[in-house]
């Protein structure tokens, strides 16, 4: 094997045939056929923070602004990430469908850039055995299209924020395969590659952190020399010192965004109401089952809302079974170095989000993105083991390479299969914020965010409807309404969720329900500007005009911005005949809004009952000229002229 800085005589390894290129071919149809129905939806969650209300990312032409994200959201602290974001913004817009094309892009890269892997890894590394080697592309390729296939990758590619989970796995996965290259070549391009892509991938997520101490581990188990054990291993280090300077150089990246509280994983680890201990706990039966999930991967849930553990020893099962796999990942290591680096590929991927780091979820599926590729790689193996076994325990000779073939074809096409069509229908799980948000209703009925979140998506698609409210919206809303309540069941302290109920039985005529729910939202934040506007707006509606100017002037001192509570609070006061308080505030709305047709009918209004009417004239025709069907504006006109 050829190293950076040491060994001379590279191995020379021939280029791919077209068989290779057929492989590469059916993964991307098999991918582009599980994904077919991707691009229908919308951006959902975490989405409207990173992407929709992102400010930057129509700066593509200001550097300073390309690789910045609003504070506490996903993207935040991850420059790559924001720079991939504004470039799709550039090309796309908000077109939902350039969005989830990109997704869908780098998802089928990981999968080819894993199939290379295991290819090269199986066919030239001099510790696999040959019954392996013989089988190298075919292998790489089941793997590849498992990966790409899973329906638990599903959420990564479909969650359109988490593009920052596939990406990191891209480029650790090139990291990983521009060292192979640069071993097996002896080019040093190939390592000024594999250094690129791991400081890519250090400025995409923080789970890369792993990834110099993975191409190392590769190093010292998969390539050629003379020592084993310790001596092996800084040989290796000696032969490739330049590469793993690199490599080592790009944990900068990491230390000034994550150490320095500017990732949101950071920022939100330090408000975790539970300790890195109680964390810890419940990553056992957490990881337990992901590796569930990742042989049935079913069911599946956007969401979990997974429980913290209440003692120890309600912890000590699913923390033995892990202490189980990472002692025999330890002496496989020892024993078979070759299985021992699939588990410790596992276990180092998932270190970061699944140790005693508090994350505000303890399970997600898009952590298991990049995890599954080395589980996978050992299921496929394993499986092939066991054919050649059964072939040579019960078929001579001459049969057995046929049984194992046959065995291989139909479990890999029925697997692939399987998986395809799970894939397909979990797809449609991601059309809409309803229908993601009530899967996890109905599959955590115990967590209070599904409920909630599924009744505030019901409650948008029943507003996007438009205001004619037949049978089908009206059931929407009640759903809404009612799903919201199950949320504050579970969870009862929540204003936000006050706010929308509130806003819900409003809007379904239920008032007084309505404002019970607009009073626990202010009682619980009496600055929150939304829910002090929504009180005084029903209570407008209930008659009680002074309860709702109190309201509303409460929501102008909470955000003096508030171009809505400006204009209500103005037509509250030119109801009760204050007109010079009344302008005051239609004043300001139009400076907040300098072309609402509306500020200029209610000034002019205004300034006519002053009697101002030059000026009430100038303010009304500016009202007509913004909206010419403005009746109100043009019946005030008109009465100026009668007089």
């Amino acid at each position: 094997m050829a190293h950076a800085d040491g060994l001379t005589n590279p191995q020379k390894i021939p280029p791919p045939t077209r068989r290779g290129w057929l492989w590469v071919a059916l993964l991307m149809l098999a991918g582009l056929a599980a994904y077919a129905n991707c691009f229908t939806g919308e951006f959902i969650f975490d989405d409207n923070g990173g992407i929709v209300g992102n400010p930057y990312l129509a700066h593509v032409a200001q550097w300073t602004d390309v690789f910045k994200a609003p504070p506490r959201t996903t993207t935040a602290g991850r420059p790559v990430i924001c720079l991939i974001n504004a470039l799709n913004y550039a090309v796309s817009g908000m077109t939902f469908a350039g969005w989830r094309a990109v997704n869908l892009g780098i998802h089928l890269l990981c999968g080819l850039t894993l199939f290379g892997i295991v290819w090269r890894t199986l066919q030239f590394s001099p510790v696999i055995p040959d019954r392996l080697k013989t089988r190298a592309q075919p292998l790489g390729f089941a793997v590849a299209l498992l990966f790409l296939l899973h329906p638990l990758q599903t959420n990564a590619v479909n969650y359109t924020i988490q593009r920052s989970e596939s990406a990191m796995a891209l480029f650790y996965l090139l990291t990983i395969y521009f060292s192979i290259r640069g071993w097996q070549s002896g080019r040093r391009a190939w390592f000024a590659g594999a250094v690129a892509a791991c400081a890519l991938g250090m400025g995409s997520k923080e789970v890369m952190v792993s990834a110099p101490l993975m191409v190392w581990s590769y190093d010292w188990i998969f390539n050629e020399r003379p020592f084993k054990g310790v001596r092996k291993g800084w040989a290796a280090l000696r032969d490739s010192w330049g590469l793993y300077a690199g490599l080592a150089a790009t944990w900068a990246i990491v230390i000034v965004f994550f150490i320095g509280g500017k990732t949101s994983e950071g920022a939100q680890a330090g408000r975790l109401p539970y300790s890195g201990w109680g964390y810890l706990q419940t990553q056992g039966d957490v990881i337990c089952y992901y590796l569930r999930l990742s042989l049935v991967p079913h069911p599946l849930c956007f969401d979990y809302g997974w429980p913290p553990v209440r003692s120890l020893s309600e912890a000590l099962q699913g923390m033995g079974a892990v202490g189980f796999l990472l002692v025999a990942t330890i002496r496989a290591l020892f024993k078979r170095p070759a299985i021992g680096f699939l588990g410790l590929c596992f276990f180092a991927i998932l270190a970061p989000s699944s140790s005693i780091l508090p994350l505000p979820d303890s399970a997600v599926e898009y952590r298991m993105y990049l995890p599954l590729a080395p589980l996978l790689t050992l299921y496929v193996i394993g499986a092939v083991s066991l054919f050649d076994a059964l072939s040579a325990r019960y078929f001579a000779a001459e049969s057995r390479p046929a049984f194992t073939r046959v065995c291989s074809l139909a479990s890999l096409a029925g697997v692939a299969a399987l998986l395809a069509a799970l894939t397909f229908s979990r797809n449609f799980d991601y059309h809409s914020a309803s229908a993601i948000w009530g899967d996890v209703a109905r599959n955590r009925p115990e967590h209070a965010r599904g409920h909630i979140n599924y009744g505030i998506a019901l409650a948008e698609e029943a507003k996007r409807e438009g205001p004619a409210r037949g049978v089908d919206t009206v059931s929407k809303l009640q759903l809404a309404a009612l799903e919201m309540t199950r949320g504050l069941q579970l969870k009862p302290t929540s204003e936000n969720v006050h706010l929308n109920l509130g806003s819900v039985l409003a809007m379904l005529g239920r008032n007084r329900e309505a404002l019970a729910q607009f009073q626990a939202a202010v009682i619980e934040d009496p600055t929150n500007a939304g829910a002090q506007f929504n009180l005084g707006n029903l209570l407008s509606t209930l008659g009680n005009k002074d309860a709702a100017r109190a309201a509303y002037a409460v929501a102008i001192a909470s955000d003096p911005n508030f171009r809505d509570a400006h204009y209500n609070l103005g037509a509250e006061l030119y109801d009760s005949g204050k007109y010079p308080d009344a302008l005051n505030e239609f004043e300001v709305v139009l400076r907040l809004d300098p072309l609402s047709a509306d500020g200029y009918c209610m000034s002019g209004m205004a300034l006519a009952r002053l009697g101002r009417t030059a000026e009430a004239e100038a303010r009304l025709r500016r009202a007509l000229k913004l909206n010419p069907s403005l009746e109100m504006a043009a019946r005030t006109l008109g009465s100026l002229h009668d007089h």
